[in-house]
């Protein structure tokens, strides 16, 4: 083990009484920053929509199902275990604003395990509490954390798999220990609540490997693959074998399909372009001190100089927690390498519940930069204050304001506009009728009718055909941006008026409700 900058004096454990005064001050610090910026409001992406369907469907009784599509179809459209821990909440109450305090709650939780963690390393209370207080406040994570998104709960596995790490016993046998069992179990858990985890798995093989401790690595190789089984067999039996983000990988555009895949070398072009936005903007853009980027430009020199020199600090802090260093760097690179894989522009969306760590290793590296070259220049005999790093709790400020003033504004228009069409669907037509539209979770939320979406083709036939195949009855034009509206459904209605009759129109907007004639449109087809 390479030494450490920590003595014995940072060392020492803080009293009971100064405990319970830190733990205070970190609940102190969640609830305000927490009620300052909270949504009350349902969050305009469709993904934490459909979190919310599946665990109403496990919540009724349909099992783990899309209850927004004719016939309540099982699915595998998400992983599992967000919708799981959502619904016995689910049981007591509709209502999506306890959902987002559940996810509060995670990310307190998730604060507290990191806190006790680092005393257990050795951190001195002061710094500790000032690290985990800073990812409090990290505005990234708590726009995350107020909608109902999996990142929270993403967070406090991982941070609990950490934990439970500097519980074993490494003078007991693996197979005789309860907290490794545990940690196979919060293991496997966290990659049935976001698939990426599998980094988090491969990150806590990599610290076995440099601790030499193969059995426990053979243990938890067996382990998380027994943990993946009850899915696998869910999807055997049921017959769903699709993966979407097998598929997705090797798409030039998931959103334009038309553009096919992408061959060897373009597939290594877009890795090595996804990595440099992690690393020069992405990165600044997310952990203190929030560097304001581009992402639609080139990264200059500065992006550059920042983002190499954060990674260095981070890596120095982690390099001070001993044997977890392994597990610490392991982590963030399998991460930042999974996510260079993906197909689409992915900014600093994949990287939430990462934030945390990366934060916490940043304040520890700058802080133990600080010390060794004060002690080195003999400014001081032994250690710095760590309550130099207090400016860091200063610096989310200014963008806490900004999300405070995004959370509390309303709707934009085209919203309204759609969902005034959802709302009208709710009220006239019957719970059964299919409607298509862009959105179809999000218009689900306010119509309670069945949805679904539309082919992704410029071949009017073929959107067609897909609307018939999903028994669909209505179709929303709306103007919410998105270019697959105005790429494939528009020229398909344009192409076909006689099949669409307009039943609605929002006033003074190009919101539409049509009828869609399926009979003329299965004879146009057969023709």
């Amino acid at each position: 083990m390479g030494k450490t900058l920590q003595n014995k004096e940072i060392k020492a454990p803080a009293g009971k009484r100064r405990l319970i005064g830190w733990v205070i001050a970190l609940v102190a610090v969640f609830f305000v920053a927490f009620t300052y910026i909270f949504n009350s409001k349902l969050d305009l992406n469709g993904d934490n929509c459909n979190y919310y369907i599946y665990s109403s469907a496990m919540a009724e009784g349909f099992g783990y199902a899309d209850i927004s599509v004719l016939g309540n179809p099982p699915t595998t459209g998400f992983p599992p275990g967000y919708p799981i821990l959502m619904t016995p909440l689910r049981f007591f109450t509709d209502s999506f604003v306890a959902q987002k305090w559940l996810n509060g709650f995670f990310l307190l939780g998730s604060a507290l395990l990191f806190f006790f963690w680092l005393l257990k390393q050795g951190v001195k209370d002061t710094l500790a509490f000032i690290a985990v207080a800073v990812t409090l406040l990290n505005y990234h994570v708590l726009h995350f954390t107020t909608m109902m998104m999996s990142e929270p709960s993403t967070l406090f596995f991982t941070v609990w798999a950490l934990w439970l790490l500097g519980m074993i016993d490494d003078k007991k046998p693996f197979w005789k220990d309860p907290y490794f069992w545990l940690l196979v179990v919060v293991v496997g858990f966290a990659y049935h609540i976001r698939t990426q985890l599998v980094t988090l798995f491969a990150a806590i093989l990599v610290y076995f490997a440099f601790n030499k401790r193969w059995m426990h690595l053979l243990g938890m190789i067996a382990g998380f693959a027994v943990t993946l089984l009850p899915w696998i067999i869910r999807n055997k039996v049921l017959n769903l074998n699709y993966s979407r983000y097998l598929d997705m990988m090797t798409m030039a555009n998931p959103w334009r399909p038309e553009e096919g895949a992408l061959g060897f070398g373009e597939f290594m072009g877009r890795f090595f372009q996804t990595l440099r936005m992690l690393v020069t903007q992405a990165l600044p853009n997310s952990v203190t001190p929030y560097f304001d980027v581009n992402y639609g430009e080139a990264p200059v020199l500065g992006n550059w100089i920042a983002g190499i020199a954060m990674i260095a600090l981070i890596v120095f802090g982690f390099w001070q927690l001993g044997k977890y260093r392994y597990f610490l760097i392991a982590y963030p690179v399998f991460l930042f390498g999974l996510i260079c894989l993906w197909s689409t522009p992915s900014e600093n969306r994949y990287i939430v519940s990462l934030e945390p760590f990366l934060e916490i290793g940043l304040i520890l590296g700058v802080y133990y930069l600080i010390q060794y070259l004060a002690v080195r220049s003999k400014m001081v005999k032994k250690e710095v204050t760590p309550w130099i790093m207090v400016i860091f709790l200063l610096v989310p400020v200014p963008r806490l304001q900004q999300l405070r003033a995004q959370n509390r504004s309303d709707f934009p228009q085209q919203y309204k506009n759609f969902f005034m069409v959802a709302e009208a669907v709710k009220k006239n037509l019957p719970s059964e009728t299919v409607i298509a539209s862009r959105k179809p979770s999000l218009f689900y939320m306010y119509s309670k009718s069945k949805t679904a979406g539309f082919p992704y083709s410029s071949n009017d036939k073929l959107v067609l055909k897909g609307l018939l195949d999903e028994k669909v009855e209505y179709v929303v034009l709306d103007e919410l941006g998105y270019s697959a509206t105005y790429l494939y459904l528009l020229p398909a209605i344009q192409k076909n008026l006689d099949l669409f009759q307009p039943v609605m129109q929002v006033p003074d907007s190009n919101t539409y409700l049509f009828k869609f004639d399926r009979e003329k449109a299965q004879a146009k087809l057969t023709k």
